[in-house]
């Protein structure tokens, strides 16, 4: 992949949704249901590091971002 500024926005993007999944953990009270979650963040980036076809990184960040939004809603309708 060409290292160009699409890039590095790209990138940057999948760090600010990344950080922001697990900051939210932290509000999950119960510890082993939060050390879950934050297991499936990670795992769920790391199946997609690799990926270099444009497109779908910016298929993977907007379905991300709407995981997340969809979560918080859950999660904050619940508690």
């Amino acid at each position: 992949m060409k290292y160009d500024l699409k890039y590095f926005i790209l990138r940057t993007n999948a760090l600010i949704i990344y950080r922001e999944a697990i900051k939210f953990t932290y509000k999950i009270k119960d510890i082993n249901v939060r050390s879950e979650t934050q297991i499936y963040i990670r795992t769920e980036f790391d199946l997609n590091r690799g990926e270099e076809n444009r497109k779908r990184i910016e298929y993977i960040l907007g379905s991300s971002r709407k995981k997340l939004n969809d979560f918080k809603e859950t999660y904050l309708m619940a508690n």
